[in-house]
């Protein structure tokens, strides 16, 4: 049997921060990564094992084991949108191969392991998992925004981009961005109190271990001009909020909310179209985005925003011993 070689978790960031060509999305940055490491991993077991093709260093991949649970995740997870081992695109198949084979020494026998946003070719290596197929929507920016309403199809988008407009139109209504390092912490804890008026502080995402790594991770990437909050203020009150994350030419919508006293106004909706055009209007520049993800999930509304859908798979896998991952569980 091989033996991991195990890094340090200090370790592992400095290799990413030498290594760009594995960061390939915004949830594989040194940003990112460091503070899932920092606040998801804080107390537990952090595992991170080097991949290797002979002398070649392929890619690392991390697992977090919850001992008072006694669940494993790998790093990033429940987090990030997009996960499994750092690695060069053009290694994937081999690294595939490496992954399947350290996972089963990285993952304790009594814990049994899941992963949310693998790409599927690193999902189907581990024969002994269940497999799911999740869709990520998409939305090209490849065109203008007034072609993107066109169609029989985008009857819909149109009915609340036009609705949108009117709203935005009116004097006592204002979107600001918040982006530097120095306001984006107001501007999270806004749409941390949005987010909980609109689906309750059960959610979780803005308390707690959570809500620890969402402020360093979102203060990381700030300076690096990567997070940007837009609100949605009206007669000066914020009513809505959306958070962006950028890498590359991709600008990602992670997480909103908004306020149901609002709902008749739809603010939540004018918020996210005023949003998605305007990345439309940046990505005319040259150094503009090229597509707006909307991440994991079949929520009703990715349905008549997107145009495309990549996909990842959720791993699930019982322990050694049987036992299989809790229903419900996502923290």
């Amino acid at each position: 049997m091989r033996t991991a070689e195990l890094l340090d978790p200090a370790d592992a960031v400095d290799l990413l921060e030498d290594r760009p060509e594995w960061t390939t999305s915004v949830f594989t940055t040194p940003a990112w990564w460091a503070a899932a490491l920092g606040e998801l991993g804080r107390g537990r077991d952090v595992r991170i094992a080097a991949l290797r093709d002979g002398s070649r260093l392929i890619g690392i991949v991390g697992v977090v084991v919850d001992d008072e649970r006694r669940l494993a995740r790998l790093v990033g997870d429940p987090v990030s949108d997009r996960t499994g081992p750092l690695h060069a695109g053009t290694d994937t198949p081999l690294v595939a191969v490496r992954f399947a084979d350290v996972l089963d020494q990285l993952v304790p026998d009594h814990a049994p392991f899941r992963t949310d946003g693998l790409d599927p070719v690193l999902g189907h290596a581990d024969p002994s998992g269940s497999i799911v197929a999740v869709p990520c929507p998409v939305i090209r920016l490849d065109r203008s925004w007034e072609d993107y309403l066109a169609g029989p199809a985008a009857r819909r988008r149109r009915r609340i981009a036009a609705a949108a407009a009117r709203l935005l139109e009116q004097p006592h209504v204002e979107v600001v961005e918040h982006g530097a390092p120095g306001g984006i912490d107001a501007a999270l804890d806004e749409l941390g109190r949005l987010h909980e008026l609109r689906f309750g502080p059960d959610h979780g995402l803005f308390r707690g271990r959570l809500g620890a790594f969402l402020r360093r991770a979102v203060g990381g990437l700030s300076r690096t001009g990567d997070a940007t909050i837009r609100i949605l203020h009206l007669h000066g009150t914020a009513v809505a909020a959306i958070l962006l994350l950028r890498h590359g030419r991709s600008v990602s919508f992670y997480q909103s909310g908004w306020d149901p006293s609002c709902s008749g106004l739809s603010v939540g909706r004018a918020l996210l179209a005023d949003t998605i055009r305007e990345e439309f209007v940046r990505s005319q520049r040259p150094d503009g985005p090229a597509t707006f993800e909307l991440l994991r999930g079949d929520e009703a509304y990715k349905s008549y925003w997107a145009d495309h859908d990549d996909v990842v798979v959720e791993l699930t896998r019982p322990a050694r011993g049987g036992r299989s991952w809790p229903d419900g569980f996502t923290a």
